[in-house]
């Protein structure tokens, strides 16, 4: 049988129709290509072995609603392949992340691991799995109802489970209303749940502190009855509810399934803490009292920077750029105060500077890569807790400080009435109380004192010769010799204007109490130092002891008046005790009988020692 040999013409026509079809393959090849997703090399996941971080893998962002669940489905992925430094990724309410996943199980058993987005804030992750050729999607994130979630947590994880040996697709997709880092690992379940119960104990000590510290604060600032400890109180429980928010733990335990309010109060927290930070450091720097116009100002913008939060809290709306300049007012306003307060020489201040210096560092970054800027990557939830260690300390012993100063001046102001003004002793009540408690000890317990008063009776002369400042400083430099002099005293106060008065416990004998009354009269007579013109001090001294002549106080003070008053400026006996059923008015006899004739005294006549008495 034979055929007829190809024509040119036919020949032709076949090259045309293999060229044809040539093109067609090429174009749909092209096609194909077209809109898949990046190559994406299959992890190998190792028994034991993790975590592997997967933000090296390829990723495309994409607007939101070009791709649906079919397009995934088939790994047709368009948009603009991102390679992530793993700092931040420009996404946006109008865009989304996809990133394709194929993972291998190397181990010849079944294996169970967990894909994690550990970063709280994220709005929405969605997980698409492939098994038996039937496709399956799960979602968390903080605008998804915790109730909601595959597992609950902190942030979103998601359970994959394998066959021995077996190769699994995922696509991952996620949301987000402004930039944010986007950190993805995968883990086995156990190493995550392990890890999650070690954070839940980090967690848990970080918060029972703060508790503790906010009780602690309110019941001091209730009773020293001061403003400080209850804003550092507030402070501590906004810090706590904001690193709360920040790391997940009120979306898992408190307010998960309120959505709106969990993604707002990551707002809300830290913006009210920094306005009450604001009143916490002019509390403590005391602006009020040095700078009216700096103490206003800081008033002012402290409330303002609270109404944004609550205005965030009642909107339900996040403004980024109007969040940003509230916080960095209040951080502007903090810094401008702690070094105004250090450079006035106050250390609070530096204290209060080095312990805002790390949140407020933390605070810009944050801020910063809520605009698709970030230098480096950072655990925001780390270093919150960091931060807040760092600053609740350190404004506490600036507080503490600053109570210490204000609680001394309370005690002085308290003080004053029981506190002679001029000397420092005791005032003439208080010490009249002292006397009365001592002879109601004697009475109840046999407790044994002696009761001493000493007069400086040339202290009218003084104060006529030279002066009332001559005069009050002699009785300045006599309570200090009186208590370099009688160290025995267990307590010493002024009695009247030249009289002061001691009461001594522990040496109540006769014979001691009289040798340390001499050497008082004998340094007395030595012209005091650094005073012009040289005064001596002419000293009288009268005592009782209880156990041998016991009165009621205020018989035992008016006899020991009464004894000084008897007592001339020229006798012999400058040195005196009560006896009991002695006859005072004469003594006093006894003296001026012994004035009449002249007596050798100190190296010379009584007329003459008493003349020199006030011009010495």
């Amino acid at each position: 049988m034979e055929f007829a040999r190809p024509t040119a013409s036919t020949r032709s026509i076949a090259k045309f129709f293999l060229l044809l079809i040539a093109a067609c393959l090429c174009a749909a090849a092209q096609a194909a290509s077209h809109g898949a997703a990046p190559s994406v090399p299959a992890i190998h996941l190792a028994p034991g072995a993790g975590p592997y971080s997967l933000s090296a893998l390829p990723q495309v962002l994409a607007p939101r609603g070009a791709l649906t669940f079919a397009d995934a489905a088939a790994g047709r992925l368009g948009g603009h392949p991102e390679q992530p430094d793993g700092v931040t990724v420009p996404l946006s309410e109008k865009d989304e992340l996809w990133i394709p996943l194929r993972l291998h199980n190397a181990s010849d058993q079944p294996a169970t691991w967990q894909f994690q987005v550990p970063q709280p804030s994220i709005d929405e992750v969605t997980l698409y799995e492939s098994r038996n050729r039937r496709w399956s999607e799960s979602s968390a994130g903080d605008r998804v109802l915790q109730s909601q979630w595959p597992r609950h947590g902190r942030y979103a994880r998601f359970e994959m489970r394998f066959e021995p040996r077996e190769t699994r697709q995922f696509v991952v997709r996620v949301r987000n209303a402004v930039p944010a880092p986007v950190p993805t690992r995968l883990v086995t379940d156990a190493a995550g749940e392990e890890a999650e119960q070690r954070a839940g104990i980090g967690f848990g000590l970080v918060l029972g502190m703060l508790a503790l510290l906010v009780a602690a604060c309110l019941v001091q600032g209730v009773v020293y009855r001061d403003s400080a400890y209850l804003l550092y109180g507030a402070y501590a429980l906004l810090l706590g509810f904001a690193f709360s928010a920040i790391s997940g733990l009120t979306t898992q335990y408190l307010w998960g399934d309120a959505i709106e309010w969990a993604d707002v109060s990551k707002a809300v927290f830290p913006v009210a803490a920094a306005g009450v930070s604001v009143w916490l450091v002019r509390a403590l720097c005391r602006v009020r009292t040095r700078g009216m116009t700096l103490s206003n100002g800081s008033a002012v913008i402290g409330g303002g920077v609270i109404a944004v939060a609550v205005a965030f809290a009642v909107l339900g709306v996040v403004l980024p750029p109007v969040m940003a300049v509230a916080m960095g007012a209040a951080a502007l306003t903090v810094l401008a105060m702690a070094l105004w307060t250090w450079r006035r020489g106050d250390p609070v201040g530096l204290w209060v500077f080095i312990a805002h210096a790390p949140l407020i560092g933390l605070t810009l970054l944050v801020m910063l890569r809520m605009f698709g800027i970030a230098p480096f990557e950072f655990d925001s939830s780390v270093a919150t807790s960091l931060a807040i260690g760092a600053i609740l300390p350190l404004l506490l012993y600036a507080l503490h400080q600053r109570s210490r100063e204000f609680l001394a001046v309370q005690e002085r102001a308290r003080e004053m009435p029981s506190i002679d003004p001029l000397t420092g002793l005791l005032a003439p009540r208080m010490f009249a109380d002292r006397v009365r408690a001592a002879v109601r000890r004697w009475q109840r317990s046999r407790h044994n004192a002696a009761v001493l008063y000493i007069r400086v009776t040339n202290y009218p002369r003084i104060r006529e010769t030279h002066g009332s400042a001559a005069a009050e400083q002699t009785m300045i430099r006599a309570a200090i010799r009186l208590q370099g002099l009688m160290p025995d005293a267990d307590c010493i106060g002024r009695v009247s204007e030249n009289t002061i008065g001691l009461i001594v416990e522990t040496v109540t004998m006769r014979a001691a109490l009289m040798e340390r009354a001499s050497r008082l009269v004998a340094h007395g007579l030595m012209p005091l130092k650094d005073l012009v013109p040289e005064i001596i001090l002419n000293l009288h001294v009268v005592g009782n002891v209880l156990s041998e002549n016991p009165l009621e106080a205020p018989a035992l003070q008016q006899a020991l008046e009464n004894d000084l008053a008897s007592m001339s400026a020229r006798t012999r006996r400058p040195i005196r005790f009560l006896e009991a059923g002695v006859s005072r008015a004469a003594e006093a006899e006894a003296d001026d009988q012994e004035l009449e004739a002249p007596t050798q005294m100190l190296g010379g006549t009584a007329d003459s020692w008493a003349q020199s008495v006030p011009n010495r």
